[in-house]
């Protein structure tokens, strides 16, 4: 076999630039050996994703199988330690959390929303989780009851009749309009015809899968990257959500709190009005751009999870007749007669707590959660250094089997001993 003819030159700088590839593929290879911790062996710029099974959540399962609580992975040349020891994570997600992994992963790429509060960073995260806060307390929820009711009945009435003609249906178109209402109505305080927030929901955390492959092969070229202005999350959506608010403003501005434009009526404010839009030097409030990336992110992150637990709740239910026979009578002794459905009645139901609590353990609508060390620190033995990513694999962690007797079972009655156990709502 011939070689081709190149300078002597040539040679040599396609062997440095070859040798340079691998070592720089590998380089970040090889932290767990001197941490002492085990876990799947990385191939070069690949890591171990998906070692021992195509589907994420399924790989971290098996990895839990093989190396047990506590393992370390690549994700592309990326370390992660996977964390499954609830003593660990008690540690690390509550008692540490305000110290030292206050942070969650961040990608760089994050274009408009680079001060979400999911992207957000130390006192910034902590002024803007002040400021979000009051959304979900107790007395905002009972606000926004009616809302919710009003949207029920109409899910309600759209279902019936399929119901009675036994049409197949998909459950969760009907469910994402639900519950996409439901949010336009809490957020901006209108409601509008869902399909078009549902498209800019259903994609704004479907990464580019090359641009993804990028900043994880090559975060050297990530300041490039931001420069040139790539971002992994799409910029229609944050401007479709920023639009929406100016339009907002603008009618409120002209003293119109109650209109009509087409299929899109405004007739409430509730989570526009609570982020009060104060100059940055201030620090107490958010800016007009802080408002319009935490609402993108509510609207956007809260529709795909809260529909895909109703579905998956109702699945459950289907498929265990039992259980759905038991909650439905519970149903009918809270409310009977067909007795309006009240805030406080509803809080009552302990086997609709459990159907939930069983539904969510067995479909976590996040699969995976994920903090930042911001320092080296070493917990329970533990060493963790400065900058690595910490994964907790959710979904293994609730079908791991030493904590949940028949892990792969749907059984709702787990919660309620729990409860009688512990003395304490689960």
């Amino acid at each position: 076999m011939n070689l081709p003819l190149f300078a002597l030159e040539t040679w040599i700088l396609l062997i440095t630039f070859t040798c340079l590839f691998v070592m720089y593929g590998k380089r970040t290879f090889g932290i767990f050996e001197k941490l002492g911790i085990s876990g799947p062996k990385p191939t070069m710029y690949f890591g171990s994703i998906c070692k021992y099974n195509n589907v994420y959540y399924l790989d971290d399962q098996e990895c839990a199988q093989k190396y047990g609580k506590i393992w370390g992975t690549y994700e592309l040349r990326k370390p992660m330690l996977v964390v499954m020891d609830p003593d660990l994570l008690r540690t690390i997600l509550v008692k540490e959390c305000f110290t030292h992994f206050t942070n969650r992963r961040n990608f760089y790429l994050n274009g408009d929303l680079y001060d979400a509060v999911n992207i957000a960073e130390d006192d910034d995260w902590r002024r803007i989780r002040n400021v979000l806060s009051p959304l979900f307390t107790t007395g905002r929820i009972k606000q926004i009851f009616s809302l919710m009711k009003r949207q029920s009945s109409k899910l309600t009435s759209s279902l019936e009749p399929k119901a009675e003609n036994e049409e197949v249906i998909s459950i969760k178109d009907f469910f994402g309009a639900y519950n996409m209402n439901v949010a336009t109505g809490v957020l901006f305080g209108m409601e509008m015809e869902p399909s078009l927030p549902i498209k800019h929901a259903s994609k704004l955390f479907k990464f580019p899968i090359p641009l993804f492959m990028i900043q994880g092969c090559f975060p050297i070229l990530l300041p490039l990257l931001q420069l040139m202005g790539f971002s992994l999350f799409p910029r229609d959506s944050f401007a479709f959500v920023k639009k929406i608010v100016e339009k907002i403003r603008a009618e409120r501005d002209g003293g119109s709190h109650q209109v009509c434009t087409g299929r899109t009526r405004t007739y409430t404010s509730t989570a526009i009005s609570t982020f009060p839009a104060f100059s940055r030097s201030s620090r107490r409030g958010l800016t007009d751009h802080e408002i319009v990336s935490q609402l993108t992110v509510l609207l956007t992150g809260g529709y795909e999870t809260s529909t895909l637990a109703l579905t998956l709740s109702i699945y459950s239910l289907a498929t265990n007749p039992g259980s759905m026979n038991r909650l439905q009578e519970e149903i009918d002794a809270t409310f009977p007669n067909g007795a309006p459905v009240t805030y406080e009645a509803l809080m009552q139901m302990e086997y609709v707590d459990c159907v939930i609590n069983e539904c969510l353990r067995l479909y976590p609508p996040a699969a995976r959660l994920e903090r930042t060390a911001k320092e080296t620190v070493e917990i329970s033995g533990i060493t963790i250094p400065r900058n690595m990513t910490v994964m907790v694999p959710i979904f293994a962690l609730h079908r791991d089997p030493e904590h949940w007797p028949e892990p792969e079972e749907f059984k709702p009655d787990r919660y309620d001993a729990l409860q009688r156990r512990n003395g304490v709502k689960v």
